[in-house]
């Protein structure tokens, strides 16, 4: 009953949610997850992405939710679920980038999505960047193994060579 295809985080179920889960399972749900009807008899998913995550992991069939309104457009939904997302965990790099790309898909001016988030002009530019780099590549900026303005010199590689570079920054050695 569930939807949720426009969530700005990745979620996947790793050590922070299975201890997410850990913690629901002995203390039970704090904060109900936050969702909007979507006029077909499904429930959109605000806020709560973690939190449906680690009660999935725990064989949960129903969670607690708070029924909104729904936000005026996807633009209004994406700057809250990252503004939410950021003050519960902050979120990764590539989390940031993938928000700024859907914002600009949605004809959000470069300037506007920059004030919105306190990035600036050319730290914007290079999150998208990084969203185009070889997902190894990508992997190493997750990692913390390969700076975000390494890329751009990486990308100009062979493909060889930026697959060697990544791996091997992915095994400690930093780029």
């Amino acid at each position: 009953r569930l939807v949720s295809p426009c969530n700005v985080r990745e979620v996947a179920v790793d050590d922070d949610v299975k201890a997410l889960a850990a913690s629901m399972q002995e203390d039970g749900l704090h904060v109900p997850i936050q969702v909007y009807p979507t006029g077909d008899g499904h429930d959109f998913v605000k806020f709560g992405h973690r939190r449906i995550a680690a009660a999935t992991h725990l064989g949960w069939t129903h969670i607690d939710a708070l029924v909104e309104t729904a936000p005026d457009n996807e633009a209004e939904l994406l700057v809250a679920q990252y503004n939410e997302n950021e003050q519960r965990k902050g979120m990764s790099y590539l989390d940031r980038a993938r928000v700024y790309a859907r914002l600009r898909n949605l004809v959000l001016a470069r300037r506007k999505i920059a004030r919105k988030f306190g990035v600036s002009g050319p730290a914007r530019s290079l999150a998208l960047a990084t969203r185009r780099a070889d997902p190894k590549l990508q992997q190493g900026v997750e990692a913390g193994r390969i700076a975000p303005s390494a890329l751009g010199p990486l990308r100009s590689q062979p493909a060889k060579v930026q697959a060697e570079l990544a791996d091997a920054a992915i095994q400690a050695r930093t780029v």
